[in-house]
């Protein structure tokens, strides 16, 4: 439910929903459609001869990933602080890693590369600093972010 003050919040559709409809129709009619595109396959010598009976074709699911979503953990760091994530798996595979840590200071880490502010991936997305602060429910963790950044100078 949305609090006053975060009338231009939304809240996100139920993802796994998506995924699991998207999935049903691949089984139901996307992979027999593809695999009617190549009714034979040849090697470069047309010595081997590979055919795709589509009509008949059974599928057995040996893994199950992480399906597109918001998942939420708490976990102590290597000094038993804790550290709270946020990972948003997107439809495509990539994922992007909140992390806020004891100092109250928020993380990215895109597609588990480095962790970078997330004042640097605002930037890199377009935003300026008074338009990401008009934008946050709380700005106050992302001015004393900089503003430690400042004291250090």
């Amino acid at each position: 439910m949305l609090g006053v003050g975060n009338e231009g919040m939304s809240t996100l559709p139920g993802l796994n929903q998506i995924q699991f409809e998207g999935f049903c129709r691949f089984i139901d009619r996307g992979l027999t459609e593809e695999l009617l595109k190549f009714p034979k396959i040849e090697d470069t010598d047309q010595e081997i001869e590979f055919q795709l009976f589509a009509e008949t074709y059974q599928i057995v699911i040996n893994q199950i990933l992480q399906s597109p979503d918001i998942y939420y953990r708490s976990e102590l760091d290597h000094n038993g602080i804790s550290v709270y994530t946020g990972t948003i798996i997107s439809d495509w595979g990539g994922r992007l890693e909140l992390e806020i840590d004891r100092k109250a200071r928020i993380w990215a880490r895109v597609s588990r590369k480095q962790k970078i502010s997330i004042l640097v991936l605002s930037s890199a997305m377009g935003s300026n600093l008074s338009e990401t602060l008009e934008n946050v429910c709380y700005p106050e963790i992302f001015l004393s972010f900089l503003n430690e950044k400042e004291g250090k100078k």
